[in-house]
């Protein structure tokens, strides 16, 4: 991440339980470590770190010049059941590119991805690309109430459960309207998504070996 001129940032353990509950889907939303302060304030551990790197540039963006280049690594926290056999406790390494244009700058953070995983030495890595926009764009064009569209925007995260996430999609639906037709749009959805990711012809990127592909982007 250096050679990329990613330089190493630290962030706030505890930060105010609403940024995450913003943010975040349901699913992990649902996992916070989360406590009161003195004075009744709703705090969290992170269970990750984007959030606070992007508050921490939002205090910081009058003495800040974009693109900003940030990595970081340390322990993040999620309160999963025991019985998941997931450690509460792990430790998150990433980068944020904040200014940087698209789709240069998507481009710089999946190289550094796949420079960094041949250099701890992953055998024949991939790397899984997503956008978080695609659902609400599909939602935004469906004939449902805004309360319908904000609640599924809410929980598109329950599409990865498969079969469960759609029944308790569907218990969730059952006070807005259209929810049949609803439920018939994420269940082709949710198959169509796991066909394409299954055969490679969506969200995967293979990882050329050629060092000039995977070089840092010359500034």
């Amino acid at each position: 991440l250096a050679s990329y001129g990613y330089r190493p940032a630290d962030f706030p353990a505890l930060v105010r339980a609403e940024l995450y509950l913003r943010k975040l889907g349901s699913e992990v939303a649902a996992l916070l470590f989360g406590l009161n302060d003195h004075r009744g304030e709703r705090l969290s551990l992170r269970p990750e770190f984007t959030g606070s790197a992007i508050r921490s540039y939002v205090a910081r963006a009058a003495e800040l010049t974009l693109p900003v280049r940030w990595q970081y690594a340390g322990p993040v926290f999620r309160d999963r059941p025991p019985s998941d056999g997931a450690l509460r406790q792990y430790t998150q390494v990433g980068c944020e590119l904040i200014g940087g244009a698209s789709p240069r700058g998507d481009a710089e953070l999946i190289a550094a991805a796949a420079l960094g995983l041949q250099t701890a030495g992953v055998p024949r890595p991939r790397v899984l690309v997503g956008h978080a926009g695609l659902g609400p764009v599909l939602l935004a064009e469906m004939r449902i109430s805004e309360r319908a569209r904000l609640y599924l925007t809410a929980h598109l995260d329950l599409l990865r459960a498969g079969a469960d996430g759609l029944r308790r999609l569907e218990a969730g639906l059952t006070v807005f309207d259209c929810e049949v037709f609803v439920l018939i749009f994420l269940v082709i959805l949710n198959v169509v998504l796991n066909l394409l990711v299954r055969d490679g012809s969506y969200g995967r990127a293979k990882i050329a070996p050629r060092p000039d592909v995977l070089a840092p982007v010359s500034r």
